[in-house]
């Protein structure tokens, strides 16, 4: 009896499922920090002899191979854009306008209700003075300009406002610029006269 064969695209999600879970529990490791851990019979792993193990599992995990983790969420993204690539048609415009919908509206969408929740705190009575002085929050956004906004959302000169979606920016980046890294191999390929 032969074998089911399996269609290559649950194939392909499958193990991008395998690759991506390690790199998610590698994110998860890199931000927690891992000051103090007790087990749940109360051994607490920051201290004693398997203090030094923990740490060395901790910090392997979010440096030695969390180094890897978003440059690979960035390769299987790139590769995702060109699946199903077709040269003729308009391919590349539904792509851009799927990745628009799918990454730069969520980027703008959350970082604009921040900015309007961060208008209202710093302006409310009560929170006035939680978003003032020292802080992430603390410059005052009401006399902002409008690069200073659109900074804000896009995060062009530094990260946007809600400065954990930077990867949403990198990300739509990368989307525009596939065509270049997508012809730019030719042009060289044609500059240096290998075909």
């Amino acid at each position: 009896m032969r074998a089911a064969v399996e269609n290559p695209a649950v194939s392909l999600i499958r193990r991008l499922q395998v690759i991506r879970f390690p790199l998610v529990v590698s994110v998860i490791f890199h931000h927690n920090g891992m000051g103090t851990v007790r087990l749940a019979d109360g051994v607490n792993m920051s201290a004693g002899p398997l203090s030094l193990w923990a740490q060395f599992i901790q910090g392997f995990i979010s440096y030695g191979l969390g180094g890897i983790r978003m440059p690979t969420f960035f390769l299987i993204s790139g590769y995702l854009f060109f699946t199903g690539f077709d040269r003729g048609g308009d391919w590349l415009s539904k792509k851009l306008a799927s990745r628009t919908r799918s990454v730069l509206f969520p980027l703008l969408i959350w970082n604009a209700i921040a900015i309007v929740l961060l208008l209202i705190a710093q302006n409310a009575g009560p929170t006035r003075v939680l978003f003032s002085g020292a802080g992430a929050w603390s410059q005052s956004i009401i006399g902002f300009g409008w690069f200073d906004y659109v900074n804000a959302l896009l995060g062009i000169r530094s990260d946007p406002i809600l400065y954990p979606l930077w990867f949403l920016r990198d990300l739509f980046l990368m989307c525009l610029l596939a065509p270049v890294y997508f012809v730019l191999p030719r042009i060289v390929q044609h500059v240096l006269g290998k075909r």
